[in-house]
């Protein structure tokens, strides 16, 4: 999947990840920050996991103009929400972190030295994505929807 439907997913899961945790009693913040992390790491391994195109990447400027261009637009709409929404930052900070953290790693990677756990941890983030590869303007359409809900779930939250 691209950025946007990872870092609005991972906001999204991680609030009704704290969200469960509130109905279980769980009153600490650092707690429910915590939980709005993990929450958002394991929906970027269910989201990889379901067949999509990464190729609006390759592009002869490389994958950054359009990660910037990503990062800006759902930055800007999670972060408005948030300020009108009234929605605790640092849980949504967890979410954003977790819902990239397993790409950042991976990135990071492959220009550093990295011990056995993190190669441990990419070997599964590779794992998780399918072999199954859908034609990239349909399955564009489809990352957006799956952030557009993403979006409307944290707007409603």
């Amino acid at each position: 999947m691209t950025a946007l439907p990872h870092i609005a997913g991972g906001v999204a899961i991680g609030l009704f990840g704290v969200r469960v945790a509130e109905s279980l009693g769980v009153e600490s913040e650092p707690v429910k920050i915590f939980t709005a992390l993990v929450a958002a790491v394991v929906s970027h391994f269910v989201l990889d996991a379901i067949p999509h195109n990464d190729d609006i990447y390759r592009t002869s400027l490389g994958a950054v103009p359009i990660l910037v261009s990503e990062l800006i637009i759902a930055l800007s709409i999670i972060f408005s929400t948030v300020h009108f929404a009234n929605i605790p930052f640092w849980i949504v900070a967890a979410g954003i972190a977790g819902g990239a953290l397993p790409d950042a790693i991976y990135m990071a990677s492959v220009h550093i030295n990295v011990n056995s756990v993190i190669t441990a941890f990419n070997n599964f983030h590779v794992s998780v994505h399918t072999i199954h590869k859908p034609a990239l303007i349909p399955n564009m359409i489809f990352q957006e929807i799956v952030a557009f809900a993403a979006f409307a779930y944290v707007y409603k939250f």
